[in-house]
């Protein structure tokens, strides 16, 4: 199974990097092909009644369909929704198996520095943000699902730094690759970077790659405690 992984895994990366003079549009597809073929070995590592973990890679391809029809104000919308959920699920999955963890004022320094140049970055797209779109609504759900990926990419540092081992690794990498993707989404739809589309479905590859590493990991841990 891993190694199926890795191999899928490489031919999406391949895909993505010859990527450069796809279309618009098409490039969005491939990104829902990728998110729905992580989600096929999620699906294969643990069962969604059993293992949780399962539920953020099906909300993926879901927020993948609202990106390839952007430009009504609903769909964006669904898109911010849907993805807050996705990553809510994440942030409380991740907590649980954290379990309590002594904070120290050098995690307090580090993390509250990750914090304000993320903020920084997330305020200034959304100085774009503000120009594509009239909707209250709009405007502080962008906001709530950007601080929560700043959040989460916090959350995963915090993980890695206090329980190192593969499986925390993984989920570090996967999930400080998917906010990478995230920046470069906005900078794609609201700078209308266009050509930015085949950095984004690397980046995606390569995050989905290492979150289902981490979530087999998991899988394969809370298998042996039950043993």
């Amino acid at each position: 199974m891993k190694k199926v992984i890795l191999i899928i895994s490489a031919i999406l990366v391949l895909l993505s990097w010859i990527n450069i003079e796809y279309a618009f549009v098409q490039s969005k597809i491939l990104r829902i092909i990728i998110s729905s073929i992580f989600l096929f070995f999620a699906l294969r590592v643990g069962h969604i009644g059993k293992n949780a973990g399962v539920i953020p890679f099906v909300l993926l391809p879901l927020c993948d369909v609202f990106l390839l029809v952007w430009e009504e104000d609903f769909i964006k919308l669904a898109y911010y929704v849907t993805h807050i959920i996705f990553l809510l699920t994440l942030m409380v999955l991740t907590v649980r198996v954290l379990g309590r963890v002594r904070v120290t004022i050098f995690d307090i320094i580090v993390l509250g520095a990750f914090f304000g140049i993320n903020s920084f970055i997330l305020l200034y797209l959304g100085q774009f943000f503000s120009i594509d779109s009239q909707s209250d609504i709009l405007e502080v759900t962008f906001y709530i699902n950007g601080f929560l990926i700043i959040g989460l990419v916090l959350i995963a540092f915090f993980f890695s730094i206090h329980q190192a081992n593969t499986l925390t690794s993984y989920f570090f990498l996967g999930v400080l690759l998917l906010s990478l993707s995230e920046l470069v989404v906005y900078a794609i739809l609201f700078m209308d970077q266009k050509n930015w589309q085949n950095i984004d479905n690397l980046l995606y590859v390569i995050s989905l790659f290492f979150l289902v590493r981490s979530f087999q990991e998991h899988v394969i841990f809370v298998e042996r405690e039950t043993d």
